[in-house]
């Protein structure tokens, strides 16, 4: 297959893929604006490139097979533990208070930062994007990837992933632009839940 086909196809797939990764952006472009999601999603590529690139050229140079089931098992507890943390965060940062919070404050480089390293964290730790990878790269070395055959690919699948997730961006900030505080906290606790509930479920089902 065209190594360029099979990252539009790839990136398509992944930005539709609804989990703990799409509630962090979301989230973050909702309560930091455009610019804190866009620091949320640099997080994320940096973590999916370092997987792909990764997992390619262990199978490819070191002939290095390992078990997914291993990898998962290292990464699921403390995987679990930040999702618990950030939700747990995000409900009880979601209190009336936080309306009174500056707007510029969102958009300082500390702030920014912390996105920037949510993504990374939520992205690098979870089970789901070592599967995911650890299939994707399987595909293409049963496909005899080269070097430029795997630039290709992840360059393709960047320019749609950063294109939907801008989408995505864009959209989550005019949303908040157009509720209220009281809703803007009902969806930062929503999305506070719904981080917890990855937790728990790659917990009971990676660890316990």
């Amino acid at each position: 297959m065209n190594p360029w086909f099979f990252g539009l196809q790839v990136g398509f797939v992944l930005s539709l893929f609804i989990g703990p990764v799409f509630i962090a952006l979301f989230e973050s472009a909702l309560d930091r604006g455009f610019k804190g999601g866009y620091s949320t999603s640099l997080g994320i590529w940096i973590a999916d490139f370092f997987y792909a690139a990764t997992f390619y050229f262990v199978f490819r140079y070191w002939e290095i097979h390992f078990e997914e089931d291993d990898i998962i098992t290292y990464l699921a507890l403390p995987g679990s533990i930040i999702l618990l943390s950030i939700g747990i965060f995000s409900i009880i940062k979601a209190a009336p208070s936080y309306l009174h919070q500056p707007h510029s404050s969102n958009e300082n480089p500390l702030s920014l930062g912390r996105c920037f390293a949510k993504g990374i964290l939520i992205n690098a730790i979870s089970p789901t994007t070592v599967v995911l990878w650890a299939s994707i790269v399987g595909s293409m070395a049963a496909m005899n990837f080269s070097v430029n055959d795997f630039f290709k690919f992840f360059g393709s699948f960047l320019l749609v992933l950063i294109t939907l997730d801008t989408i995505k961006i864009f959209l989550a900030h005019k949303l908040g632009t157009h509720l209220s505080g009281f809703h803007l906290i009902r969806i930062k606790r929503i999305a506070g839940i719904a981080l917890i509930i990855f937790g728990l479920v790659i917990f009971f089902k990676f660890v316990f």
